[in-house]
């Protein structure tokens, strides 16, 4: 290894350093605010015959959806001056809603619940608009990714603990759930206000990322439209079925037998690690086309991975932890693609003029609009007699459908198949 590779890994290394732990802390951090609530049982209270918890969650969920929409046009306007103060007030309105959960009266306070979700669902877009558009973006991308794996888990754990141990009322439980994470969010987004743009280097290998106006979201839809329907029923399906695992998550666990509040974070860890490697490893594929289309089929057999791990389960080959845990590798597999991968990819192979906060940001306004209504259905239209079985049937359904969606969309893609030869980059660079 000569002079100027040594000097070229020790500069790639110290940024993703500091990139990724940025990026890893600040999003941990945000689950804090968001996921605490749902240690809670809130066992004997009822809105209107519905559970309060899921009152809850339907409350934040609908605020969530609806920001999902609003992001759309935020995000993908936003200047890059303007990302630090918007992650830290947004945290603060949520934290302020938490607040209200647990001095309000109630039933009031459940409806609170909408205006902690409305400023959370913006801050995914602004910490990975930190990231995109650079040449090592999935093994940046894969490590914000396996926050929101374990961060999930880990605010749980928190809450519980923060119920049990400590004897906090399970109301005020969010609330002191996000004051914990308060100091790791501010030390993440100093972090990541010291992450330089990106060079030319980077955007060399995939694209330069700017905002979009009106005409130019407009452009992408014209150009790519069936392809992103299809690709979009996908990521509904995943959605819904990765929402509920989170909400419901210690039920499910609950129902199979386990109720050490640790297991909530610890059978996670080899989920995250294990997404971390596959994905993480996608930045060495140079060319942006081929790497697009890898990522859509990745997608496809981690649907058919969750689907297939029921059936494992079911026939006695694996254990009920062992399903938990495999079944939450292929979705979060299909799941993160997604959300790191493959609009990245796609943005850079096809030369989109605009941002991944557009594309992300529009397919997540569905997803979250499918999982309100699959939540709304489970509670007013048919009881739901186990969160498990209907975790299983929805692994099935998903795994049968989105192989066919996929195969679809790479239909329409590939006739939008960019006519340039990506140019090769002289070895100072590489």
């Amino acid at each position: 290894m000569g002079k100027n590779s040594i000097k070229s890994f020790t500069k790639d290394f110290g940024f993703v350093l500091l990139a990724g732990g940025a990026c890893f802390i600040t999003y941990s951090a945000m689950y804090g605010f968001r996921k605490g609530f749902t240690a809670g049982t809130y066992d004997g209270v009822e809105f209107s015959d519905v559970k309060f918890k899921t009152f809850m969650i339907l409350a934040q969920a609908a605020g969530y959806m609806l920001s999902k929409f609003g992001g759309i046009k935020f995000i993908s306007e936003l200047k890059p001056g303007k990302r630090i103060l918007s992650i830290i007030g947004l945290i603060a309105i949520a934290e302020l809603a938490l607040l209200g959960v647990g001095v309000a009266p109630y039933p009031y306070n459940g409806f609170l619940m909408f205006f902690n979700g409305l400023p959370l669902a913006l801050i995914w877009g602004l910490v990975f608009s930190f990231i995109e558009g650079r040449k090592l973006t999935e093994l940046l991308g894969a490590i914000l990714a396996t926050s929101f794996i374990i961060a999930s888990g880990l605010a749980k754990s928190v809450g519980k603990w923060l119920v049990v141990d400590v004897a906090v009322p399970e109301m005020m439980m969010p609330f002191y759930a996000g004051t914990v994470f308060a100091v790791p969010l501010l030390v993440g987004c100093f972090m990541l206000s010291r992450i330089p743009e990106p060079n030319v280097v980077d955007m060399a290998m995939r694209s330069e990322r700017t905002s979009m106006t009106k005409a130019d979201r407009k452009e992408v839809m014209r150009r790519f439209g069936p392809g992103l329907v299809l690709l979009i029923l996908v990521y509904i399906l995943l959605t819904i079925i990765r929402d509920f695992r989170d909400n419901f998550m210690v039920e499910m666990w609950k129902e199979q037998g386990y109720e050490d509040a640790g297991i909530l974070t610890t059978a996670e860890l080899p989920i995250a690690f294990a997404v971390l490697a596959f994905i993480g490893l996608m930045f060495i594929i140079k060319n942006n086309f081929i790497a697009f289309r890898l990522n859509l089929w990745m997608i496809g057999v981690g649907c058919v991975l969750a689907g297939a791990s029921g059936l494992l389960l079911r026939n006695g080959f694996i254990s009920p932890m062992f399903w938990m845990v495999l079944s939450g590798f292929g979705l979060y597999l299909g799941y993160i693609v997604f959300n790191i991968m493959l609009f990245e990819r796609m943005i850079a192979a096809f030369k989109i003029k605009g941002n991944i906060g557009f594309l992300i940001y529009l397919a997540d306004a569905f997803g979250y609009l499918g999982s309100g209504a699959v939540m709304v259905y489970k509670d007013f239209g048919a009881p739901l007699g186990s969160y498990s079985v209907f975790f299983e049937g929805a692994c099935y359904i998903t795994a049968i459908v989105s192989p066919l969606l996929i195969i679809s969309a790479e239909y329409f893609l590939r006739r939008k198949k960019p006519a340039y030869i990506q140019p090769e980059l002289s070895a100072q660079y590489i």
